[in-house]
């Protein structure tokens, strides 16, 4: 409903105008749109003039104008804003309840006028009956500027699962599923692409990481290395250990004397593979290849 006083101007015809679209709804009590819902009314008594929206929607929010045809014309402009009533299910889409135990579930009803009228619980479509020979089944409804619905199944079975709504009389009814777990974990129920999409990254991201560490442990970095002093440093790199190549001078990257070779080359190669290394090629005891 929208107002306008017009007690100053008792011989002027009063005109409401939809700024949306510019569209002139009445003029005095008479309705200039097909849409039944608007209404012009005025009592003979009072100076006030309403703008009547019947079941009013989220459409018809915005500026109205309360025009008066003086001269010059005077206006006075009303923002309607039109609120929806929204219901909720707390916890989600799912709900999750071991067999034997209770199933509670809370509606909250926000951004209401006034409190709705009634609210009825679904379960698989049809309105649950409080009074049903499975007893056990309950509601408690307190109203107010947020009104909350609590709905209490005592004794929960594997048939209580399933879909379940909370339907206000002035909003869009909110659902939730609840499934009644048997022994079984949440986690083995949640099937769908988004799980086997995560197994499979896991696995790709193991398989990545190994294949880079075994990389890294069968090569070496010649720049990593920390050179020892007076050392002969040769240009070619290093292979994997597994595959020495014969021993000639550009076999090696570095030649290091025997009091630093323990602890400059002790990261690259064991003692014992150096023992078989130098066995293998006919090196010279007094140095240490690395």
């Amino acid at each position: 409903m929208v107002l306008s006083k017009a007690d100053e101007y008792r011989s002027a015809w009063l005109s409401w105008l939809r700024h949306r679209d510019m569209h002139i709804l009445t003029v005095g009590t008479y309705t200039y749109t097909s849409d039944l819902r608007f209404q012009a009314i005025h009592h003979n008594d009072t100076e006030d003039w309403t703008l009547q929206i019947k079941w009013t929607q989220k459409r018809d929010a915005g500026m109205f104008e309360c025009q008066i045809s003086t001269q010059p014309v005077r206006s006075y402009f009303v923002n309607l804003n039109v609120v929806v009533p929204t219901a909720t299910i707390q916890g989600g889409s799912d709900f999750h309840v071991d067999k034997g135990s209770t199933i509670n579930l809370t509606c909250t009803v926000k951004f209401s006028l006034e409190p709705p009228e009634y609210i009825f619980w679904y379960h698989h479509e049809e309105v649950i009956n409080y009074d049903s020979t499975r007893g056990g089944v309950s509601v408690i409804t307190e109203k107010g500027d947020v009104t909350t619905s609590y709905l209490l199944v005592q004794n929960a079975d594997l048939a209580d699962s399933g879909k379940y709504s909370c339907a206000p009389s002035n909003a869009d009814l909110a659902s939730v599923r609840v499934h009644v777990l048997s022994g079984e974990h949440p986690e083995a129920m949640q099937t769908g692409s988004s799980g086997c999409q995560y197994s499979w990254l896991t696995i790709v991201l193991l398989i990545t990481h190994v294949f880079f560490y075994k990389q890294q442990s069968m090569t070496w970095n010649p720049s990593t290395r920390t050179k020892a002093s007076n050392a002969t440093t040769y240009k070619t790199p290093l292979a994997k250990r597994n595959t020495m190549p014969r021993a000639t001078p550009n076999t090696f990257k570095t030649i290091c004397p025997p009091n630093q070779a323990e602890r400059t080359h002790e990261s690259c190669f064991s003692h014992e593979d150096l023992r078989n290394f130098k066995n293998q090629y006919g090196l010279p005891g007094q140095r240490t290849f690395c």
